[in-house]
């Protein structure tokens, strides 16, 4: 895993919250710069697993994922599925401890990128946060 800052990596993400709310040249220019890492998911990997702590969200590049809940009987439901260009996991690294798991449906690569750096451009850009 290496430290990356290729904006067009990012693009993606950009072009997904853009069909949300409008966004400035600034907005866009912001995500653009968000440092990020990639990271080669396999198949049946998981992301994070509910309640542990949150540290990174991540932008999907390739592949699927999913997110899922436990039931209180213990059984798992399946609440999204994410692909190419949408930030998985968002909502675990604005709780801290996440309240559902992510996992890989198929083999891929993400773009990690650290939750105080996601926190610091919703504070600063209020476009992009609501269009988070």
């Amino acid at each position: 895993m290496q430290s990356q800052t290729n904006s067009s990596t990012l693009e993606p993400l950009v072009e997904k919250l853009a069909y949300r709310s409008a966004l400035s040249a600034q907005d866009r220019a912001a995500i653009l710069a968000l440092p990020f890492s990639i990271r080669q998911m396999e198949r049946a990997q998981f992301f994070v697993r509910e309640r542990d702590r949150a540290t990174h969200s991540y932008v999907m590049l390739s592949g699927y994922s999913v997110r899922s809940k436990t039931t209180a009987t213990g059984e798992r439901q399946i609440v999204a599925i994410h692909m190419k260009g949408e930030m998985v996991d968002l909502q675990n690294s604005l709780l801290r401890v996440a309240d559902h798991s992510v996992q890989m449906l198929t083999s891929g690569k993400v773009a990690a990128i650290a939750r105080e750096a996601v926190i610091e451009l919703t504070l600063q850009r209020p476009t992009v946060a609501h269009a988070m």
